[in-house]
């Protein structure tokens, strides 16, 4: 029983040496800005990707909503035919349909 509770107390001091040293050494390395330039550079340079996609995807998708759902459908939700949002099998009208 002795030696249980000494394990224990071992290991509550391992993990606690284990936190004081994330507190101290690793979380002032970590918190730097300049540790962490090269995934800012990287992302930067992403946003201006994703920028420029979005840029060149609006066009051709509001051309397509006024051609294929009138002028007035600005900013409308897309339209649904009825029956194909769902699976086959998971239909609203399933219900009506017999079983054979």
């Amino acid at each position: 029983m002795h030696s249980v509770t000494t394990r224990k107390a071992a290991l509550a001091a391992l993990l606690v040496l284990a936190a004081l040293l994330s507190i101290f050494a690793v979380g002032k390395r970590a918190s730097d800005p300049a540790y962490h330039q090269a995934s800012i550079d990287a992302l930067a340079e992403k946003q201006e990707t994703v920028l420029e996609l979005t840029a060149a995807a609006t066009p051709p998708s509001a051309a397509w909503r006024a051609r294929f759902q009138g002028p007035g459908a600005a900013g409308a939700p897309a339209r649904r035919v009825r029956g194909h949002h769902a699976p086959a099998g998971r239909r609203r009208d399933a219900h009506r349909r017999k079983a054979r």
